[in-house]
């Protein structure tokens, strides 16, 4: 079985590289595409819009400096920021 799209759920705090090869030998056939996903949590009740802003910001830029360095370059690549 080859997986199609892998969905890789990451806590940019403490990410261990090491999955990065498993990913990568996952999708070792053409068409994988790779979903990395940042979830950020808030313990706060009304946050600002721009506080949301900027913490996506932050994690989209650290999510693809991840994906250009860790990913083979013939991977797909989606970047996900959720609250």
């Amino acid at each position: 079985m080859k997986p199609e799209r892998i969905l890789l759920p990451l806590d940019i705090r403490k990410c261990p590289l090491e999955v990065f090869s498993v990913v990568n030998g996952l999708a070792s056939h053409p068409g994988a595409t790779v979903t990395l996903l940042y979830v950020v949590t808030l313990n706060i009740a009304a946050p600002e819009n721009r506080l949301y802003e900027g913490l996506s910001r932050d994690g989209r830029w650290y999510l693809e400096r991840l994906a250009r360095g860790c990913l083979r370059p013939d991977i797909a690549t989606n970047i996900r920021v959720r609250f």
